[in-house]
């Protein structure tokens, strides 16, 4: 068994006896008048005294978890159900995890949630028992995992690129698809050596460094703020990523989180569909020959969607040429209040 082996079954035995054996011990608990009804935290008052509490340990209480029985005037406390079990009665999105049916299984999680979290409160998110990466090396030595990352990884929090619950993709990886520069662990590639820090922060003159067909594209047009800042990070994932082009957040949640003003428009019953489905359905992310990043100009690109010369259609416009007309005058491309998309303000 190995030495990791070894340090995590330790630690999961430790807690569980420091959480799960008093509970046990009937004979120990005093006899209760009704266990029913009994304020636990009166005497047990520490287990909720840290900041981040356990929502099920407060809404109705221990009983959720723990049985009470009286038989012969001793009271006996015990839990309902063993480990993972007990916990998947609310958190069943962990079933495969907990099974270990997941292609890359993680030990802890397949054996005790209490290898990793405490089931009343605790001072670090989660109820985490401690924050990562200190949590992370209570089993795995970072003597042995430096070396086998070719940096210092044991400074960082390693759920940046690993699930702590399991994985469908090898290592615990967050995703499948990875920089090569990652992949191939040439971390030098895009690091500073000895450092961790980005070569150039805030700079895309790393990326532009391989991708150099895009540092003359990007830099004339219509420039996407965040292009022109240089910040290719704070759309892309520069390590690994399951969406498209290593986009950190599917559509269009990655550009509500600057364009909040259109996050509320989207939000709304009169949503223009196209807006709400997909961004680039209708702008370009890095730069354009048109206004706002458009990929076509305002005219011919509603024109991919409604017919100009539908007669229906220029009925309702009082009979305007539409294939002249600039439908942002009057209607809003991402959602209105009004009916129609109609602009929320006073129109002719």
């Amino acid at each position: 068994m190995s030495r990791a082996s070894v340090l995590h079954r330790s630690y999961v035995l430790l807690l569980l006896s420091l959480i799960v054996a008093p509970a046990l011990s009937g004979g120990a608990h005093p006899s209760l008048v009704n266990p029913a009804t009994a304020k636990c935290a009166t005497c047990h008052e520490a287990v909720l005294a840290n900041p981040v509490k356990h929502p099920v340990a407060l809404d109705g209480g221990c009983t959720n978890c723990h049985e009470f029985a009286k038989t012969d005037g001793k009271t006996t406390v015990k839990l309902a159900a063993g480990e993972p079990q007990l916990c998947l009665t609310c958190h069943d999105e962990m079933s495969k995890a907990a099974a270990g049916t997941l292609a890359a299984p993680h030990a802890p999680v397949t054996s005790a949630c209490t290898s990793c979290h405490n089931p009343h409160s605790t001072a670090a998110p989660h109820l985490l028992t401690s924050s990562p990466p200190a949590l992370c090396l209570t089993c795995h030595d970072a003597a042995t995992i430096d070396p086998k990352h070719g940096r210092t990884v044991s400074r960082s929090d390693c759920r940046s690129c690993h699930l702590p619950h399991g994985s469908a993709n090898a290592k615990l990886l967050t995703a499948a698809a990875q920089h090569p520069p990652f992949a191939e662990k040439t971390c030098q590639t895009c690091h500073k050596r000895g450092g961790v820090g980005r070569a150039d922060k805030g700079s895309a003159k790393v990326c532009y460094a391989c991708h150099t067909d895009n540092e003359a594209k990007f830099a004339k047009g219509v420039v996407h703020t965040i292009v022109r800042q240089g910040r290719c990070e704070g759309c892309h994932d520069p390590h690994l990523s399951d969406k498209p082009k290593f986009l950190s957040r599917s559509q269009p949640q990655l550009c509500l989180t600057c364009h909040t003003g259109i996050a509320k428009k989207l939000a709304g019953a009169s949503a223009h569909f196209p807006a709400k489905d997909d961004c680039s359905t209708c702008h370009e992310p890095h730069q354009s020959a048109n206004r706002n990043q458009l990929i076509d100009t305002p005219k011919a690109l509603c024109a991919t969607c409604h017919d100009t010369s539908d007669k229906d259609l220029r009925k309702k416009h009082l009979g305007a040429d539409l294939a002249k007309v600039d439908c942002l005058g009057c209607h809003d491309p991402h959602g209105s209040t009004e009916k129609s998309l109609i602009l929320a303000r006073s129109v002719h």
